[in-house]
């Protein structure tokens, strides 16, 4: 019983040292506003949101840009078809690319349908809104809020999102 108890007490402390998400996003959030504040001796914490799982859109994946990246060059190979149609033999040819490369289009545009649907996001970090007193260039004072997007590890600010 001598053995088991110090031990808890060893787990016990070991553990209570780890800082939760929260504190390690506000403690980074703090940081970046000393660091990139006007004036960060006016600086003021008011209040923080608890953090959120910040998740790529289905925009900002490369499948995504390469699908539409595709549709723009068929619509490119389309127009040229056009110019042919109207302006060299073969009409009924010219006129049946353009009907495939529609069809390709149609393709392209339900999958990015189907893609966005079944996207479950990627995480990319994390987000935590952060309301606060700042100072200006000028030395003026104010409360402002802003949402932070922090990396994975919470050891830098990626992107600041004013309210």
């Amino acid at each position: 019983m001598n053995r088991i108890c110090p031990l808890f007490l060893l787990l016990v402390l070991l553990s209570s040292c780890n800082h939760s998400n929260d504190e390690k996003a506000q403690e980074c959030v703090k940081n970046y506003c000393t660091d990139n504040f006007f004036n960060p001796e006016l600086y003021q914490p008011i209040s923080f949101d608890h953090v959120k799982v910040y998740n790529q859109e289905y925009e900002e994946t490369d499948d995504y840009k390469s699908m539409v990246g595709r549709i723009k060059w068929l619509g490119h190979q389309k127009d040229s078809l056009y110019i042919l149609m109207y302006h060299v033999e073969g009409r009924e040819y010219h006129a049946r690319q353009v009907d495939t490369i529609d069809k390709k289009i149609e393709d392209i545009n339900a999958n990015l349908k189907a893609g966005k649907k079944e996207f479950k996001g990627i995480q990319e970090g994390w987000t935590i809104t952060h309301t606060y007193i700042k100072s200006d260039e000028k030395g003026k004072t104010f409360p402002d809020r802003s949402t932070f997007v922090l990396n994975r590890d919470f050891t830098k600010v990626m992107q600041v999102i004013d309210k």
